[in-house]
């Protein structure tokens, strides 16, 4: 019963706001990001523009190897930032990946310059998480930058880096979610089956597929797995004014966040896990592409924000979650002393940005 008047809300949401889901685009690449697309990100512009409910930014935390913070696609969407190794604010990049996972997020639309903004309201909070050249980060800064993101006031948090299947990680994701921020991290690129992988209750796992839909090779699966989204071709930021294609399970995580993000700007009444729900309820599950170990699916992110305004306009009932108990996951043993023991165990481990580039554009996209 609950499962049809979920469908019937979402049948009715659609016809009233998605009748016409194409907005106008003047950015020169927005055909090429075949993601918006294959996540309904259009339609799901069009349900907030419909609704006149996208009008307040919503604060998506970038934790990563820093910033190009004058590139002319960005700047306008970022916020100070800052870097969790020094105390400083600077968060300048090191590499190009978080200028490239911050793109998806926070790239600023019609504009008449490369890409446009999944996250349609989303401001970025720029974390430089390493002072590395090769941009590995460790654990400790990982988790530190988790909690700093939450306690400045981020809704969303998107960390692309390993390290997803760590006790103290999801740790740092709990102390974030109880103070209102959803934490998305990469499945990693190692292409493997990791069935010894729990799924941390309070961290959403990304893997990746392609353009066809399947699971892209690079990609991490198993059941601690919570979506997966395009990871593969994913057209994006790079320093100096630059554009590139990027590959990696980094890309396809900035995506569900920017999902998420669209979720909160619907209705900023919801949980963090009441947020995660509404995603879960929007998957979009293909039977003949995916595989067994893919069941999550893919988040259609109008069915999302359709299903969080149903919820704001109380058509129909927020779902009911409780917070995880981060004590079920340390076999009963005392949270505190177990949260200790998993962050000093954990705290020198160094995790790798999880994307590559593939391709970077020859002059700036205009």
């Amino acid at each position: 019963m609950v499962r049809f008047v979920l469908a019937l809300a979402v049948v009715v949401l659609t016809a009233n706001f998605c009748s016409g889901s194409s907005l106008p685009f003047n950015d020169p690449l927005h055909e090429q990001q075949w993601y918006l697309r294959a996540m309904r990100f259009d339609a799901a512009w069009a349900a907030l523009e419909a609704r006149d409910v996208a009008r307040k930014p919503v604060v998506v935390a970038v934790v990563d190897s820093g910033f190009d913070l004058d590139h002319p696609d960005l700047a306008e969407n970022m916020l100070p930032g800052f870097n969790i190794v020094d105390g400083s604010d600077v968060v300048d990049a090191l590499t190009s990946h978080g200028t490239g996972t911050a793109g998806p997020i926070g790239a600023i639309s019609n504009n008449a310059l490369g890409i446009s903004q999944a996250a349609w309201t989303a401001q970025v909070m720029p974390i430089r998480v390493t002072n590395r050249e090769d941009g590995r980060a460790r654990t400790a800064d990982i988790n530190a930058a988790i909690r700093h993101a939450a306690d400045a006031g981020a809704q969303v948090i998107n960390v692309s880096y390993g390290g997803v299947q760590l006790d103290s990680v999801n740790a740092a994701a709990r102390y974030a979610q109880e103070r209102g921020a959803v934490v998305i991290m990469p499945a990693g690129n190692e292409g493997r089956y990791q069935g010894d992988w729990k799924r941390q209750p309070s961290v959403l796992a990304v893997g990746a597929i392609g353009r066809n839909g399947q699971r892209a090779s690079f990609s991490n699966h198993g059941s601690f797995v919570d979506f997966v989204a395009p990871g593969q071709g994913v057209t994006s930021l790079y320093p100096n004014q630059g554009y590139a294609r990027w590959n990696g399970t980094s890309f396809a995580s900035p995506l569900v966040a920017s999902a998420a993000a669209l979720v909160v700007a619907a209705n900023p009444e919801l949980t963090p896990m009441q947020v995660a729900e509404v995603l879960r309820q929007a998957v979009v599950v293909d039977g003949d592409q995916m595989e067994a170990d893919m069941l999550p699916g893919v988040i259609d992110a109008a069915r999302a924000v359709e299903l969080a305004v149903a919820i704001a306009e109380g058509v129909m009932d927020a779902p009911a979650v409780a917070m995880a108990d981060a004590t079920a996951s340390a076999g009963g043993v005392d949270e505190a002393r177990w949260q200790t023991h998993a962050a000093a165990r954990e705290a020198e481990l160094l995790q790798s940005p999880q994307g590559y580039v593939t391709h970077i554009y020859s002059t700036r996209a205009q």
